[in-house]
Order: structure tokens, then C-alpha cells, then sequence
């Protein structure tokens, strides 16, 4: 196979990964494996800025160990001109072969490289740099590769390896920017979400910090039953939305200060359906997800709860994590009619719970991970005095609304 076959084939690879840190990763890697190259980074553009944002290093990987050669990799930004190698390839939009960077590169601050090599015993030598340009000829980052090798040797970077390397640097901006782009649309999706579960809650005069904490404990027990890092993702947000029926729930018994009767009670449970009502037929998968804990997180164990009044496993794995993380954080919480419980207290009622209300099983794995779920708490604090908060933001916002009418 040809070099610039190769490079095609690297270009279908490309094009499928979407992943972030998995695409820039995989385009250093076949950089570098393309140039035999020993190291390589990647800078991508950003507000007139140069943003640092991945190296590889076999030199350093063998000597000291990939896990803390990722380590010392620590994100930084320079301004994006001519007085650094990557910013001046940058801005000419040409690629720039160096056989001894230190040697013939006295134009350019080399302080990067410098600094680098001294702190960490490298010795950058040939240097070959190349602008990441989408198809409008935007300059989208810069792709260094450094010290191409000939066996233990280095030796400059061949001149031949610009025809093809142009070609995969164009795969590769296209890549960056159809892995951002879904990025931004993946973000903008779960802010569109987390909006919506905190809609429901604010209703409840619950605050953001409930969903947070309730994902975050979901994920940490999902974590601890083998579920794989997308999976951990997808559970902490159909969690997040487990209330998000209480938007159906009338004004007078979701904010009714006292007990409600037993007509109230039955209107109330059916905040069940209606979450599984909004999110019925959904066409993602974690939208599905978040209807089955939308619907089953007050079913019961022993079969008491509702909607259904499902029992034991008959209950969704997600509906059983939900309900007892949402009633850990409830009894772990302030709320309108009562303070925090102590964590002695906490434990006592989930122990007397145990095959009653909630998965035996998921309550030996939550208070094997105890102290984990406290710091959870910790982390996400409600706001306090968070009612006059929320009424000094509308204030607020209503004062900048009619600045901007006048």
C-alpha cells in the first residue's frame, strides 16, 4: 500500500470518530506513525490564540510510563502570531520542515521547546509543523511532529511526506470540526435536558444542586455494578429527569404546604405517568431510558410502590437506582417541612428499608461507598436561603428587561 493509500484509508477512520479526546489522540498517532515520528503535539485555534491540546512522547512513555507521560501534559494557550513556530505555520498556512530546530529556527521564540526539553531531559532536534485547514482554508490548528527517527537515530523529516501529509491534514480539520460540532449539539441536548428536570424541580422548590447530586450518586452506583463510561453518562441523565412529570402536577398539591388528603396523594403519584407521557416514544436512547426511570422510580421493592406496583427485579435496574438515591438525597437534605438528617439517622431508615422499599443490594453498594456519597453531597450544596435567591434573580432579570424595552 501506497503512502497516500494509506493516508485514505486513515481518512475513513477519521471521519468515523467523533469522540473528542479519541480524534485528536488518533490523528497524533497516525501523524505520527505515518513521518515515524518519536513525538507530536496538537494546537488548535482559538479567540486569536494558539490552545494546546494533546502530545505524545514514546521517548518519555518508555522512560517514565504512559499513565504519568499523560500527566505532565497540562493545557495551556500562547497568542496566535508569528514569533512561535506553530503560530508563524499558523498564519502563513504553510508547512515548515526544520532539521535542527534549535539551530535553524533563531526567528522564533523556541521557549516551548526549551522549557520542554530541560524540565523533562528531551532533546526536540527535527521539527516538521503543519497548518490544519477546513476546506474553506481556514486554519482550524497546527500539527507538530518532532525528531523523525531512523531506527534509534533522528534524521530530518523527508520533503516527500508534504503531498500526502496535505491530504491528511485536510481529513483531520474536517474531523476537528464535525467532532465539535457534535460536541456543541451534544452539549446543547443535555443543557436542553438538565433545563427540563430543573424546570420540574424548581416548580417543587427543589434547586439544580438535587439533580446534580441524584446523577452523581446514580453514576456512582452504576460505576460500581461494571456499567462502562458511556453508560455512566447515559444514567446520570435519564436519573437527573426522574421528576420531570411534576411539570403536569397542579400549582395547589405540588406547593401545598401541608399534608395532602388522599385525592391529593393520588393526583400527585401520577406525576409517574406523566413524565412517562412527556418522554413517551422518544427517539434517543437515553430519553427512553430517562421514561423507564421517569415510571418506576417510586415503585417499592416489595411491591407497594406505584405507578404499577412492580416488585423486586420486575422493577427496572434504573428505576431501582433512582429510588434510592432520591430518597438518600431527601433524607440527606433540608426541605421545606424538615432538616437534614444525620448520617446515623440516614442509615438507619435505608437499613430498615432494606428489601422494603428498596434493592437489598443497592443498599449494601451505597453504604460500601458511604463516605463517596457524603462528598457528593458536600460537592453540590443546596444554595441557602435559596427561595429569596431565586426571587432577587427574577427581580433582577425583570429590572434588565425593562432597560433594554426603555
Amino acid at each position: 500500500m501506497s503512502l497516500l493509500e494509506e493516508v485514505l484509508d486513515i481518512g475513513i477512520a477519521l471521519s468515523r470518530t467523533v469522540e473528542w479526546e479519541k480524534l485528536l489522540d488518533l490523528i497524533l498517532t497516525k501523524a505520527r506513525s505515518l513521518t515515524s515520528a518519536d513525538a507530536g503535539s496538537i494546537y488548535l485555534v482559538k479567540n486569536k490564540e494558539l490552545v494546546f491540546v494533546c502530545s505524545q512522547n514514546d521517548t518519555l512513555s518508555k522512560r517514565l510510563g504512559k499513565k504519568k507521560v499523560q500527566e505532565l501534559f497540562q493545557s495551556f494557550s500562547f497568542p496566535l502570531d508569528q514569533k512561535s513556530i506553530a503560530g508563524f505555520v499558523a498564519l502563513s498556512k504553510q508547512p515548515l520542515i526544520l532539521a535542527d530546530v534549535y539551530k535553524e529556527a533563531h526567528k522564533y521564540d523556541l521557549s516551548l521547546f526549551s522549557k520542554w526539553d530541560r524540565v523533562n531531559n528531551y532533546h526536540s532536534q527535527s521539527v516538521l509543523t503543519l497548518p490544519l485547514l477546513n476546506p474553506q482554508e481556514e486554519v482550524v490548528g497546527v500539527l507538530q511532529l518532532i525528531n523523525a527517527r531512523e531506527g534509534e537515530k533522528v534524521v530530518p523529516f523527508k520533503s516527500e511526506f508534504l503531498l500526502p501529509l496535505n491530504y491528511f491534514t485536510s481529513q483531520a480539520a474536517v474531523a476537528i470540526e464535525n467532532a465539535r460540532l457534535y460536541a456543541e449539539l451534544k452539549e446543547a441536548h443535555l443543557d436542553s435536558l438538565f433545563r427540563l428536570g430543573v424546570a420540574a424541580e424548581y416548580r417543587d422548590k427543589e434547586t439544580s444542586a438535587h439533580i446534580r447530586r441524584v446523577g452523581e450518586l446514580a453514576k456512582l452506583l452504576a460505576r460500581e455494578l461494571g456499567f462502562g463510561q458511556e453508560e455512566l453518562e447515559m444514567v446520570f441523565w435519564a436519573v437527573a429527569m426522574h421528576d420531570v412529570g411534576k411539570l403536569g402536577v397542579p400549582d395547589a398539591i405540588l406547593l401545598k404546604p401541608g399534608p395532602l388528603t388522599p385525592q391529593e396523594r393520588k393526583i400527585m403519584e401520577k406525576h409517574t405517568i406523566i413524565g412517562g407521557c412527556i418522554l413517551h416514544k422518544a427517539k434517543s436512547s437515553l430519553l427512553r431510558n430517562a421514561k423507564v426511570v421517569a415510571l418506576t422510580h417510586h415503585e417499592r421493592y416489595d411491591g407497594t410502590g406505584y405507578p404499577k406496583g412492580l416488585k423486586g427485579e420486575e422493577i427496572p435496574l434504573l428505576g431501582r437506582i433512582a429510588g434510592l438515591v432520591d430518597v438518600f438525597d431527601a433524607l440527606s437534605s433540608a426541605r421545606v417541612y424538615k432538616p437534614p438528617y444525620s448520617e446515623e439517622k440516614v442509615r438507619l431508615i435505608l437499613r430498615e428499608e432494606k428489601g422494603k422499599h428498596f434493592d437489598p443490594f443497592l443498599v449494601e453498594i451505597l453504604e460500601d461507598k458511604w463516605v463517596e456519597c457524603w462528598k457528593i453531597k458536600d460537592l453540590y450544596q443546596d444554595e441557602k436561603y435559596v427561595f429569596n435567591l431565586q426571587e432577587t434573580l427574577v427581580d433582577k432579570l425583570w429590572e434588565e428587561i425593562n432597560e433594554i424595552g426603555s
